[in-house]
């Protein structure tokens, strides 16, 4: 898995779980002042940026690793 596969994979996941997060903090806060959407939305981007680089990193070690190399490998006879 080259870098841009990896950032790519890192990046969909953090925006998805951005968008999670922002949505459950807007749905169960009952106090929805401006200060407190801002936090929730700050806190939401802060969280998926780390769960992103996390999960593109944890993917770029599991396609390295010799586990997953040994367990995929097909062998396909001639005819």
């Amino acid at each position: 898995m080259n870098k841009r596969n990896k950032f790519r994979a890192g990046l969909s996941w953090g925006l998805g779980i951005t968008f999670f997060f922002i949505l459950q903090n807007l749905l169960s806060n009952e106090s929805q002042t401006s200060k407190e959407i801002v936090k929730s939305v700050v806190s939401a981007l802060i969280a998926g940026a780390i769960s992103g680089l996390l999960f593109g990193w944890l993917t770029g070690l599991s396609s390295k690793s010799k586990f997953t190399k040994n367990t995929t490998k097909v062998d396909i006879e001639a005819d």
